[in-house]
């Protein structure tokens, strides 16, 4: 069953002018003011988790569901987990009708900073509500196509759209639309599995990519070794 979470929120708009380089009393102000009370006004980020169960797991291979995921890392991490909690995040598609004039680069950015932030408000959401109703202290991550090619391929996005019922079942429910590319539209949207671990694991820890706008956690050397032995 796929649990859908549509948290109440209000922006950081001091933080994010700040992030944005906007100074108080700047020219600039009165227009990020319009633009964030418009975001409020109609933006409904969302998240969907279901609870799963792990069948089977292999050397590089691990089962749920019936679903068959094809990561090291991941038999790694799950090796003495049975229940995980895979999950979609977005925005929200009602955002991505906000309309910019004709070249309007500056705003446009402005905006895809502020979807960011819709971004994590549902995630941080979605996490603290699992945590809350199933008496977890510590959830750890993993992502398709985070970190390493070798970590979790992409292309097994469409093995995790299948534990929520397929493209088109997701795209019903949360909006969210998985391209060709593997990619998700909106573009700030975020898809993986959450599980209960005692030492915190996110994909960043083994991604070298050190110019991402979305990192979580420094590189770690240590974790990078683990995963690949």
């Amino acid at each position: 069953m796929n649990c859908l979470l549509t948290p109440r929120f209000t922006l950081p708009r001091a933080e994010i002018a700040k992030k944005l380089g906007i100074k108080p009393y700047s020219k600039s102000l009165d227009v990020f003011d319009e633009l964030i009370n418009q975001v409020e006004e109609i933006a409904q980020p969302k998240s969907m988790y279901s609870v799963a169960y792990v069948e089977d797991k292999d050397n590089d291979k691990v089962s749920i569901e019936k679903v068959e995921f094809h990561s090291k890392t991941m038999r790694i991490n799950l090796d003495k987990i049975n229940r995980v909690f895979p999950f979609l995040a977005t925005c929200g598609t009602e955002v991505e009708e906000i309309e910019f004039e004709d070249g309007d680069i500056l705003v446009q950015y402005w905006l895809n900073t502020i979807k960011l932030y819709l971004l994590h408000i549902s995630i941080d959401y979605l996490v603290k509500t699992i945590q809350d109703r199933f008496l977890l202290n510590n959830l750890s991550t993993m992502n398709p196509g985070s970190g390493d090619s070798t970590i979790w391929p992409i292309e097994e996005q469409s093995e995790l759209f299948e534990l929520f019922g397929g493209n088109e079942q997701v795209e019903k429910e949360i909006g969210i639309k998985l391209l060709p590319s593997y990619l998700m539209t909106p573009e700030m949207s975020s898809s993986g599995i959450l599980f209960p671990s005692e030492i915190s694991y996110v994909n960043c820890q083994v991604c070298k990519r050190e110019d991402c706008p979305s990192r979580r956690a420094k590189f770690d050397e240590v974790k990078w070794e683990s995963v690949q032995s």
